[in-house]
């Protein structure tokens, strides 16, 4: 019985010692402190004095941020401007997008604006209330680039990123239904939308980074009614999400994300 009792308490001796340092280890990984930052607008982003640099709590990384139109990086985002944004009209997540109907459905055709879509006695027509346009916070759309170098000046790389974005109806519509709010939507209708390029990005000695895309999107509140021979049959509110793009290409942000290694 001693033999089992000693046994036993070596085992649970072991186990202590494994999990502190597996908790120190993790504690390790996690050097960075808010608390020593100042906070901003924003509840997720701080101001680094030491590091000079923006720290997002959400990302956990150091972020910088640009503008992306037509597949090409058109310029820096103000983070001032940014943090104002969040702060006031926080980006949509990407749950608030999965969570809608009929994402990417099979029917791909681009409409055009129109009116009423016609049938013999049937037809259906949207309404459209109010519209908007949002960034969602996408994922990361490149590699992970380490500049393992303990000393010396930054490097700089070029890493390639890619990101898609579809649509999405908040409620189950049959074809005519989707046909009608698609062709009445206030923005020009994309079914879906898909960006792939490459940007340089600096990288400072023991650090490592990459390219996030937050891909822009428009949003359409309104009505779709089913008719039949002029009565109403059927009406049902709807919030469809679709992306914006330009000559075929995603817009966005693409958000550089960098900590130590």
């Amino acid at each position: 019985m001693k033999k089992v009792s000693l046994a036993f308490l070596s085992s649970i001796f072991a186990f202590f010692i494994m999990g502190t340092a597996v908790g120190a280890e993790e504690a390790n990984d996690n050097n960075v402190d808010v608390n020593k930052m100042q906070a901003t607008k924003a509840p997720n982003i701080f101001y680094d004095k030491e590091n000079k640099g923006y720290y997002d709590v959400d990302s956990e990384g150091y972020i910088e941020v640009f503008k992306v139109e037509d597949g090409e990086v058109v310029g820096k985002v103000d983070m001032n401007e940014y943090i104002d944004r969040q702060a006031s009209d926080p980006n949509l997540k990407e749950d608030d997008i999965s969570d809608s109907i009929s994402l990417n459905d099979k029917d791909d055709t681009e409409v055009e604006n129109g009116s009423t879509i016609f049938a013999p006695q049937v037809y259906y027509r949207y309404t459209e209330s109010s519209k908007s346009t949002k960034v969602v916070t996408g994922k990361r759309s490149s590699i992970i680039q380490k500049n393992p170098a303990k000393n010396g000046g930054s490097d700089t790389f070029t890493l390639s990123y890619s990101a898609s974005q579809g649509h999405s109806f908040s409620v189950t519509l049959n074809s005519g239904e989707k046909s009608a709010v698609k062709g009445n939507v206030g923005y020009t209708w994309s079914s879906s939308a898909s960006i792939s390029s490459s940007h340089a990005m600096t990288i400072k000695p023991g650090w490592q980074g990459y390219w996030r895309f937050d891909p822009m999107i428009r949003i359409s509140n309104g009505t779709v009614k089913q008719y039949n021979q002029g009565f109403v049959m059927s009406s049902k509110k709807v919030t469809t999400k679709y992306p914006k793009k330009l000559n075929k290409h995603l817009d966005g942000e693409l958000v550089s994300v960098k900590s130590k290694i």
